[in-house]
């Protein structure tokens, strides 16, 4: 209520009335009480330095512990409320994308996120070098990357890419694209399908059997994300991917003949050059969101397993055999890749055929804790990027490696 009182004042102020609305949800008991309060200092932090001249250091050091305590207070209370926690850290790193210059917003969420400061004058890991990627894609390849970001739009780039006959073989069967989700006509749709918000990552509905499914359910949960999308360009250092115009597309879902769901290779590509084959297990629940337990091995150029944690654990028990088509895997990647300094290229293998996924720039949102060290630097000499303070037409001036 104290900054909602004034939350007409300053975009600020309206973020921190978010914020602790939000709170205040949860603190129906003793328990979220010192959550909230630990909240209500990080909020001040902020609302505080919008008008300050606080150094970088200085509101480090205080609004670091705020998030420490708060990290270390949720913990105590268990997992059954992971999601809203979840919830409202977005909430907070939101505003402080508003708030803050963006320098300062990406070096305070490396800090926090990664556990060591960001180099950005001469970045050297591939974790650093992925951050400036975050503003440098902006800045030079924004209308590009937002027309191969949407499911839909990026089919028409893959054609134009690798020619009509081949480009056309790899793409999934889309069914329909819907502007809004009360547009859908379930009656004409196969008994399994997927739908998607073309703009969104995770924002899946998989169906294997239509007459089971609660379709006003899913039309509401279509609608609440489709809002959320076209939202998401204003709260994001990444916001020049959406266009805010979201639609829905349903799709041909994915599966084996024994049933299962389909590998999905996803291929770190490197100035056109693939160099990694990232392979993950448990990336999908049955309902089509994110799986939580997931399993993610590496590979090299050669298909040998590299002893690397990307973001999640490996396993070496969990083996993927050398796809017979490797050799087309590689050329459909080099294919799509060769625009963009550094891209995924997720491609699904179902019965040895290629089915295109997507593009992703920034895996992970670039929060993705690469171990041992030395492997993030050895990525990180793979990719060249322009300096970080140079005048954006000496950017642009830069000329990538020889392909």
């Amino acid at each position: 209520r104290k900054y909602g009182d004034r939350a007409q004042s300053s975009s600020c102020s309206m973020a921190a009335y978010h914020i602790h609305r939000e709170a205040c949800a949860l603190c129906h008991g003793s328990s979220f009480c010192r959550i909230s309060w630990q909240l209500d200092r990080i909020v001040r932090c902020a609302t505080v330095f919008e008008h300050s001249n606080l150094s970088y250091d200085v509101f480090c050091g205080q609004i670091l512990p705020a998030y420490d305590n708060f990290e270390k207070n949720s913990e105590r209370i268990g997992m059954s409320i992971h999601g809203s926690l979840r919830s409202i850290f977005r909430i907070c790193g939101r505003a402080c994308y508003k708030m803050l210059p963006l320098e300062w917003f990406l070096r305070l969420k490396f800090r926090v996120l990664m556990g060591r400061s960001l180099n950005l004058d001469n970045p050297s890991t591939f974790s650093e070098k992925i951050y400036c990627l975050k503003v440098l894609n902006g800045e030079l390849r924004a209308p590009l990357i937002q027309r191969c970001y949407d499911k839909v739009n990026v089919r028409d780039y893959v054609v134009e890419k690798l020619g009509q006959k081949r480009g056309e073989a790899i793409l999934n069967e889309l069914y329909g694209v819907y502007d809004r989700p009360e547009d859908i006509d379930f009656n004409q749709l196969p008994n399994a399908f997927a739908l998607k918000v073309t703009q969104s990552s995770g924002f899946n509905v998989l169906c294997l059997d239509k007459n089971r499914l609660d379709k006003s359910e899913v039309v509401q949960k279509l609608k609440d994300w489709q809002r959320i999308s076209n939202m998401m360009g204003d709260f994001s250092e990444e916001g020049y991917i959406y266009d805010g115009h979201a639609r829905i597309c349903c799709e041909r879902y994915l599966r084996q003949e024994d049933g299962s769901v389909p590998p999905d290779i996803r291929i770190y590509c490197f100035h056109g050059v693939p160099r990694l084959f990232v392979c993950d297990f448990g990336t999908t629940n049955d309902d089509g969101s994110h799986g939580t337990h997931i399993v993610r091995n590496v590979y090299d150029e050669s298909w040998n397993l590299l002893e690397v944690d990307l973001g999640r654990p490996h396993d070496p028990s969990v083996v993927m055999e050398k796809p017979d088509n490797l050799d087309e895997l590689i050329f459909v990647a080099r294919k799509l890749s060769e625009d963009f300094p550094f891209v995924r290229v997720d491609l699904y293998n179902l019965n040895e055929s290629i089915i295109f996924g997507e593009l992703t720039w920034i895996p992970m949102g670039g929060n993705c804790i690469i171990s041992p060290l030395s492997f993030d630097r050895e990525m990180g000499s793979w990719l060249d990027i322009p300096n970080w303070h140079d005048p954006i037409e000496t950017k642009r001036q830069v000329q990538e490696p020889t392909r």
